[in-house]
């Protein structure tokens, strides 16, 4: 799983919380 987000400091945490829409590579 690939994520390149803002929220890139926990992955086990919902990135659709942290606002990071546009990286949803699961």
């Amino acid at each position: 799983m690939v994520i390149q987000g803002l929220g890139l400091q926990q992955t086990q945490t919902p990135y659709y919380l942290k606002g990071d829409l546009t990286i949803a590579n699961y």
